[in-house]
C-alpha cells in the first residue's frame, strides 16, 4: 500500500480517542489500536467509529470480548446504526455488553468458507437477540452499505438479509 501512495498508520503515531483527518465529509474516531499485543495480534487491530451526517458505522476488525471490554471502559459513544461484526462472527466477539452499547440495527459479517466455523451459532444468537438485521458475505456475496447521512441502504449481490 505504501508503494501505491497510501499512508500507513500504527500506534506509534495514533492513540485511542483521536479523531482522524481522513475525510472532509465524515468524522473518524479511533477507538482502539494496540500493536503491542504480540500474544494475540487480532486484539491489536484498529476499531473506528465513522460518522456521516446522522449515521454512524462501527468498524471492529478482529477484536474479541476482552478488547470490547477495554473499549467500553473508555466510555466512548459507541452507538451506531451499522456494525461491522468483529472477527467474522467468532464466538469470542460481539459480546452482550458491547452489543448493548452499540445498539446497531444492521450487522455485516465479512466471512467466507473457513475451518473455524465462523460465524458461530453463539455469535449469531447474540446478534439476533439484539435485533440486528444481519448480512453475511458468505450468503449474500458483496454487501454494500450506503448512506446519505440520514438513511442507510443495504444492497447485496444475492439473497435477502440473513434474518429473513
Amino acid at each position: 500500500m505504501l508503494a501505491e501512495g497510501a499512508p500507513i498508520y500504527n500506534d506509534t503515531v495514533l492513540d485511542p480517542g483521536m479523531y482522524l483527518d481522513w475525510s472532509q465529509t465524515a468524522l473518524v474516531h479511533l477507538l482502539h489500536i494496540n500493536s503491542s499485543r504480540a500474544d494475540e495480534p487480532n486484539e491489536g487491530g484498529s476499531v473506528v467509529r465513522v460518522t456521516f451526517g446522522l449515521v454512524n458505522l462501527l468498524l471492529t476488525g478482529d477484536i474479541a470480548c476482552d478488547t470490547e471490554d477495554e473499549i467500553l471502559a473508555r466510555a466512548y459513544n459507541l452507538e451506531a446504526e451499522v456494525l461491522k461484526v468483529a472477527h467474522h462472527g467468532s464466538r469470542f466477539s460481539s459480546c452482550d455488553p458491547f452489543l448493548d452499547a452499540v445498539s446497531a440495527q444492521i450487522g455485516v459479517i465479512s466471512v467466507g468458507e473457513n475451518t473455524h466455523g465462523h460465524p458461530t451459532d453463539e455469535a449469531l444468537g447474540r446478534l439476533q437477540a439484539h435485533g440486528l438485521e444481519l448480512y453475511r458475505t458468505d450468503l449474500h456475496g458483496d454487501v454494500n452499505v450506503t448512506t446519505d447521512g440520514r438513511n442507510v441502504t443495504v444492497t447485496t449481490e444475492r439473497g435477502p438479509s440473513a434474518g429473513e
